[in-house]
């Protein structure tokens, strides 16, 4: 009986210890798990274009041109015209060329690209005078749409909630570019902001998700991503990791991101090339900062972009976009809400009117395929009331799912304190099992 005494207390304490040491590493696996997600397809549309530029181009210049190509074109490539016939050239419908040096060059390869079946078209003021100006020509005018932009936690959620009201009253549809959320999604002042989100979207809003507040180009994560965001609710620094988290947090929101924005240097960043991929609707926001690539024709972002205008006069650079392109005027969403009804009272008054945004097609695809098309928001392929999770339960926008409701920080929170409850189950079972058999001992000698 003492063995069997003994036996028990060693196993008791055993487990003990046994959970001890695994705590730590169930833990870290929680906390790091991450499944992996199918990059989607490239755009079917074979509206893809090059621009050949040479050295002696003025980089703002060669910008606003391929600003005027992204805003009419699908798919926009970018080189350095050298010496030798650009190699990537499979799938191009034209190629235009800006630059003397580029044309020189050009001059050589008419013949070829003819063969090909490319176009190819200069960008170059005229030299002759009387000559009308090379370049795109279109008789039909691009729409206008209105964004609230830079849609975070920290605004004063009553007033967004009013101007959310206001565009309604005034049937205006409209993008909202939400900046990426990693806090405690179950926190009251986290679950209001997500409320006035979906109260946004009710009223006409069309989501987008931007880069963390901040972004410099070239790829500088961590000097900004440390000052936009509370320390220790993200286990990474990559964008493609931080949008996907992000997304999670949005998506088990019930608010489904239509597409993308940011400033045009995104298009050339290598980081953000993955991400990229995974929209088709871009939504530019600001001036470019000064950052671009050589990109070619298997690189080029293939998707829907839609060029920005700070306010309702037009920049300067907005001379080279085409009559035919759409534009985006955008207003701060913390601005004052007088100045909001002023412009666009003002914008109507010169004869803007708005059109639907929920009528721009959008895709994007992370752990669902999200799908916005004619109006109509699919989830893999699905109404939202129609959607089913892979867990076979009816989807309910509105609520979070219950196995991904919780940030990659609380996980870790959550098997801490699964560990600790194991742990003080099997103390509670050692204590009871030395109590009984001590009890049974003290018996034995009472008996003898």
């Amino acid at each position: 009986m003492m063995c069997r005494t003994r036996l028990l207390a060693l196993l008791a304490a055993g487990l003990i210890a046994g959970a001890w040491i695994a705590a730590p590493a169930f833990a870290l696996t929680i906390a790091g798990n991450g499944s992996s997600h199918s990059v989607p397809s490239a755009s079917e549309r074979p509206d893809k274009v090059m621009l050949l530029y040479g050295n002696d181009v003025p980089r703002d210049r060669l910008m606003a041109q391929y600003r005027m190509l992204k805003s009419i074109h699908d798919s926009v490539a970018l080189q350095l015209a050298g010496t030798e016939m650009p190699g990537e050239r499979a799938g191009l419908a034209k190629a235009y060329v800006i630059g003397e040096q580029a044309e020189t060059a050009a001059s050589a390869w008419r013949r070829r690209f003819a063969e090909e079946g490319i176009g190819l078209e200069t960008l170059d003021e005229p030299r002759e005078p009387g000559v009308p100006k090379p370049g795109i020509r279109d008789t039909t005018t691009g729409l206008s749409y209105f964004m609230l932009k830079d849609v975070n936690p920290f605004l004063d959620l009553n007033e967004l909630e009013r101007k959310g009201e206001w565009l309604q009253e005034r049937n205006i549809s409209f993008f909202v570019e939400l900046r990426p959320v990693f806090v405690n999604a179950e926190s009251e002042g986290i679950k209001a902001y997500f409320a006035e989100v979906r109260s946004l979207l009710e009223r006409g809003g069309i989501p987008l998700l931007a880069p963390l507040k901040g972004w410099s180009p070239p790829d500088e994560w961590q000097s900004y991503v440390e000052g936009s965001m509370v320390a220790g609710v993200t286990d990474s620094l990559e964008p493609e990791r931080l949008m996907k988290q992000a997304w999670d947090a949005y998506a088990q929101q019930g608010i489904y991101i239509a597409g993308m924005s940011g400033p045009l240097d995104l298009l050339f960043d290598p980081s953000w090339k993955p991400i990229l991929r995974r929209t088709g609707l871009f939504v530019e926001d600001g001036a470019w900062q000064g950052y671009s690539r050589d990109i070619g024709p298997e690189e080029a972002w293939d998707g829907i972009y839609l060029p920005y205008r700070e306010g309702l006069e037009p920049a300067a650079s907005e001379g080279e976009l085409p009559a035919a392109a759409s534009r985006v005027i955008g207003l701060e969403a913390g601005a004052d809400p007088a100045a909001m009804s002023s412009m666009l009272e003002e914008a109507a008054s010169g004869g803007t009117v708005f059109a639907e945004a929920s009528l721009v097609d959008g895709r994007i695809q992370w752990d669902r395929d999200v799908q916005r098309t004619g109006g109509r928001l699919l989830i893999d392929g699905n109404l939202p009331a129609e959607h089913v999770p892979p867990g076979g339960e009816p989807a309910d926008p509105a609520q979070p799912e219950a196995e991904t409701s919780l940030t990659l920080v609380n996980k870790s929170i959550q098997s801490a304190m699964v560990v600790l409850l194991v742990v003080s189950i099997l103390v509670a079972a050692a204590f009871a099992t030395f109590f009984v058999v001590g009890r049974q001992i003290n018996r034995r000698k009472f008996l003898r």
